[in-house]
């Protein structure tokens, strides 16, 4: 895990963007910024990455931290924001958002194989290719496009093309 803290005096670029309502639908930017008090990020490589943003209310683009809305940080992070919640401080009153990297989401969605054997009560996936082409299978049948209308899908990513990575 590699965790950041930005506290005042350190600038950060924020993109702030609402995600897109349906697949093929872009994303809207709700603004750009530098103007947050103070930034955390941990981002790892088996756990999920979280992050917290502190900004000010009233200053450019604080009232778009809203639940829901995706941001990039310093086009090192990308997060969607889970929770916000404001306070009234010495300095004056802050928003906070909070929330998890874009590929910790994954742990919200149902993941359930398109094709299995079984043995016993044990379902089954087997599918051939590298471990790049395997994750991206996963994630493109089970959060990018489900094949069930029901299941809940994550609008506006598209996977890079598969370079046949790993074992």
């Amino acid at each position: 895990s590699l965790r950041y803290t930005c506290i005042g005096g350190v600038k950060m670029e924020l993109r702030i963007y609402t995600p897109p309502a349906s697949q093929g639908a872009g994303f809207d930017i709700q603004g750009i910024t530098e103007y947050a008090s103070a930034v955390s990020f941990t981002t790892s490589f088996y756990h999920k990455g979280t992050f917290q943003i502190t900004m000010p209310w009233g200053e450019t683009y604080a009232d778009a931290l809203q639940s829901g809305n995706l941001v990039l940080l310093d086009k090192l992070f990308t997060g969607q924001i889970d929770t916000v919640t404001y306070s009234a401080a010495s300095t004056g009153r802050l928003v906070t958002a909070q929330g998890v990297e874009i590929p910790g989401l994954a742990g919200r969605f149902l993941c359930l194989p398109s094709s299995f054997t079984t043995q016993g009560t044990i379902r089954l996936q087997t599918i051939t290719g590298s471990t790049e082409a395997l994750i991206k299978k996963l994630w493109q049948e089970n959060v990018l496009a489900p094949p069930q209308s029901w299941r809940p899908s994550l609008h506006g990513l598209t996977l890079a093309t598969n370079q046949n990575r790993g074992i």
